[in-house]
């Protein structure tokens, strides 16, 4: 199913959530959450192509929860810039796979072809 396809049928199962809970708790208030969940969440869905849980607290811990792996992964770089650069490249290809054909293959350095005797 195409993410138009997947979109509209969560469009379907909000509006059928809520026309439920309006018709079962007829007395209820609207939370916060269902207001945005049925007013907002699918409208930025529709123009971002992304959903709510980027938004969210899952969606941040988990990020959250990747760059300490990263960190980790990355420490034994002492400088700070590059490491921080190591650990921003590593999450852009993980989640933007099809740049790492981009990348261009290291160069390969000359072997030092000099060799030099030391007698004592």
């Amino acid at each position: 199913m195409n993410f138009h396809g997947v979109l509209y049928s969560i469009i379907q199962a909000v509006q059928d959530f809520m026309a439920f809970f309006r018709e079962t708790f007829v007395d209820a208030t609207i939370t916060i959450k269902m207001h945005s969940l049925e007013d907002h969440a699918t409208q930025w869905a529709n123009a971002t192509h992304v959903g709510f849980g980027l938004l969210g607290e899952q969606g941040a811990e988990s990020i959250h929860s990747k760059f300490n792996r990263l960190s980790l992964a990355f420490a034994p770089i002492k400088d700070k810039v590059k490491q921080l650069q190591c650990i921003v490249k590593e999450h852009l290809l993980s989640i933007e796979p099809q740049l790492v054909a981009a990348i261009p293959p290291p160069t390969k350095r000359k072997a030092n072809t000099t060799l030099v005797l030391l007698i004592i």
